[in-house]
């Protein structure tokens, strides 16, 4: 699928798109997208060995945020049309579906078995025993946690973790003691400020109120112990 064929789709995609403009969730009256990138991965015109369909699909670039919207009416076309576009998915997080149509949706499903073949999921305990310490350390959070491995009951096993109301319950529990005031420590960034924090013990949120002034971070991570 060649860049003649998708450009007046690029235009269509960037209007439907108009919403997911920024990575940081701020008015848009205080961040203004930088640099926006659109990929038409699915639709009726092709060329050379891309495949052409009665479908939409579009990968959303937004300074360095990435967003796959819709996947397709074929279940090979997203990964086809990517493979021969060199565009890597990998890394996507986040896909939004315009609407529940066959044209918008076939794709899903084997782009997540696909991509989960490339990634493979990690599994934890939800419970750490810290290495140092020995304390118990609640290792769950709601950016990375997805699901509980061996979380069932006998009314629900029929239908697979994913429909089970109790898990999503006690996730959504034990994500949400982040957020409670009295375990939080909050930090005014002055000059020569410097922070440290334990990753197995911490989490850690830059509260996006900087506006357009730039962020700059440097990051070491540490070898550590398999996690027990």
């Amino acid at each position: 699928m060649g860049i003649e064929g998708r450009r007046s789709h690029v235009i269509a995609a960037l209007v439907l798109l108009g919403s997911f403009t920024a990575s940081a969730p701020l008015p848009a009256s205080e961040r203004k997208a930088q640099v926006v990138k659109v990929t038409v991965l699915s639709t009726m015109l092709a060329d050379r060995e891309g495949i052409g369909e009665w479908g939409f699909a579009a990968l959303v670039e937004v300074d360095g945020y990435r967003l796959l919207f819709d996947t397709g009416a074929r279940e090979e076309t997203v990964l086809r049309n990517a493979e021969e576009l060199k565009v890597d998915l990998t890394d996507v997080t986040d896909v939004v579906l315009s609407h529940n149509h066959w044209d918008h949706t076939t794709g899903l499903l084997p782009l997540r078995r696909a991509l989960a073949a490339k990634n493979p999921a990690a599994e934890h305990p939800v419970v750490l025993t810290h290495p140092e310490t020995g304390e118990k350390v609640l290792f769950v959070n709601s950016a990375f946690t997805t699901h509980f491995s061996n979380f069932f009951n006998f009314t629900d096993i029929r239908y697979g973790q994913d429909f089970m109301p109790e898990a999503h319950q006690l996730m959504n529990y034990l994500t949400s003691q982040a957020t409670i005031p009295e375990y939080q420590v909050r930090l005014k960034w002055r000059t020569n400020t410097v922070a440290m924090w334990d990753n197995l013990q911490v989490q850690h949120y830059a509260v996006a109120d900087y506006g357009n002034a730039p962020r700059k971070m440097l990051r070491a991570t540490l070898t550590g112990t398999p996690l027990a």
